[in-house]
C-alpha cells in the first residue's frame, strides 16, 4: 500500500505504509538514534509529532513492552528509510508487529535523507502522512485548517489531568512536587532512585497550591506543548521564583525562563533523539545527552533577567541550560542522567 508525506509547503515523500491506514496530522521532526525507538513512541514529549528517523533502518531488535515510556503510543506517525521486518524473538515482537498492534501508522522506503535535509533547510512544519490519493494541494488546505486552531491550544497535546497525577514515597526525606507537562516512565524512575518523595500535578495548578504543599523543590517537566500554550504554568512558576527552588527540564526549562523574564524562540530544525554533545561552561567538561525539544531560550534577554548560561551544545553553539542563582532556578534542555543540578538547588 503506499502512502505519502505531505508538508504544509507541498513538499511530498512516498512510501509504504505499514502498521495502520488513513491520515495522520501532525508536527513533522528528525530522530536522530540509532535505539529506542519504542521509548521515542510511546515518549508523552512526542505527543502529536511524525517522526522522520534519521538511521538508515529501524527495527533491528525486538519490542519490550515493559520498556514503555508511558501506557500508550504518542506519536502520530512515522517515517523511516528501511524497516526491519524480521527482527524479534519469543520475549520480544517486531517493530511492524507493534505498529500493527498499536495502529501506529509508518511509512518505509521513503527518501529520509532528502527529507532530513528538506527540515534541516526549510525548519520544522506541520504534514500529512496519509494512504489515501488525494490530490497534494487539497491536503496542503487541509494542513492549514488542521494547524491552524491547535498551534497554541494545549488540548491539542493534553497529557494530564488538572488534580494530583500521583504520588510515592520511596523513602526518602525530600519533598519534590512536579508540575508534569507530559514526562516519562524513565523520568519519574530517576526520582525514585534518588530517594525522592515525589507527588505530580498537571500544568494547570496555582502557585498557592504548591505553597500550600510546601515541597523542597519544584520541577517543571518535558512536554509537547508549545511555550505559548502554558501562560498559566508561566505565570504559576514566575510567582514561585525566589520562593522554592525550581528545576525546568526540556519544555519546562524553556517555560522557566519564559517566567524569569527570557523570551522563548523557535528553533529551526529542533534537537530530537540521541548523541547531543553538551558542555558544561562551569568546569568545561563535555557530556552525550537524548534531547527532544524545539524550542530554546534567547539568550540576550536571559543575560538581562539575570540568569546565566551554564550548559552549551558541544556541536552547534546553541544554549542548553541555564542558571539563576538569586532566584535558585536552574534549567535544561536536555534529558536529566541525573539530579546533581536540584542536588545543588535544595542543598
Amino acid at each position: 500500500m503506499i502512502g505519502r508525506l505531505i508538508l504544509e509547503d507541498g513538499a511530498v515523500f512516498e512510501g509504504e505504509a505499514f502498521g495502520s491506514e488513513g491520515e495522520r496530522f501532525g508536527l513533522v521532526c528528525c530522530y536522530s538514534g540509532t535505539t529506542g525507538h519504542q521509548e521515542m513512541a510511546t515518549e508523552p514529549s512526542y505527543l502529536g509529532r511524525i517522526v522522520v528517523f534519521r538511521s538508515p533502518m529501524i527495527g533491528n531488535y525486538g519490542v519490550d513492552d515493559s520498556l514503555f515510556e508511558s501506557d500508550r503510543v504518542c506519536v502520530e506517525g512515522i517515517v523511516a528509510r528501511e524497516l526491519n521486518r524480521a527482527a524479534g524473538s519469543k520475549e520480544a515482537k517486531n517493530f511492524e508487529d507493534f505498529c500493527i498492534e498499536r495502529q501506529l501508522l509508518g511509512l518505509t522506503g521513503a527518501d529520509t535523507r532528502g527529507l532530513n535535509l528538506h527540515i534541516s533547510e526549510k525548519g520544522e512544519q506541520f504534514g500529512l502522512l496519509t494512504t489515501k490519493q488525494g490530490g497534494v494541494k487539497d491536503y496542503m488546505a487541509m494542513i492549514r485548517v488542521l494547524k491552524g486552531p491547535i498551534g497554541g491550544d494545549p488540548d491539542r497535546y493534553r497529557v494530564s489531568g488538572e488534580g494530583l497525577l500521583a504520588s510515592v514515597r520511596p523513602g526518602g526525606n525530600k519533598t519534590v512536587l512536579t508540575i508534569d507537562l507530559g514526562a516519562s516512565v524513565s523520568f519519574y524512575s530517576l526520582l525514585k532512585s534518588n530517594g525522592l518523595f515525589w507527588r505530580a500535578f498537571g500544568p494547570q495548578i496555582e502557585a498557592a497550591e504548591i505553597k500550600a504543599i510546601s515541597p523542597d523543590a519544584v520541577i517543571v517537566t518535558n512536554g509537547p506543548y508549545e511555550p505559548g500554550s502554558l501562560k498559566k504554568t508561566i505565570e504559576t512558576i514566575s510567582r514561585l521564583a525566589g520562593k522554592v527552588p525550581v528545576l525546568g527540564v526540556g519544555l519546562g526549562g524553556v517555560a522557566l525562563g519564559a517566567a524569569l523574564g527570557a523570551a522563548p524562540e523557535k528553533m529551526r530544525a529542533g534537537h530530537h533523539g540521541m548523541g547531543f554533545g553538551v558542555t558544561d561552561l562551569r568546569n568545561g567538561e563535555c557530556f552525550i545527552t537524548s534531547q527532544n525539544h524545539s524550542f530554546t531560550i534567547n539568550e540576550g534577554s536571559l543575560s538581562r533577567s539575570g540568569a546565566k548560561v551554564v550548559f552549551r551544545n558541544a556541536t552547534d553553539g546553541s544554549l542548553e541550560g541555564f542558571a539563576h542563582e538569586k532566584k535558585r532556578a536552574a534549567g535544561v534542555l536536555f534529558d536529566l542522567k541525573g539530579l546533581e543540578l536540584l542536588k545543588d538547588l535544595i542543598s
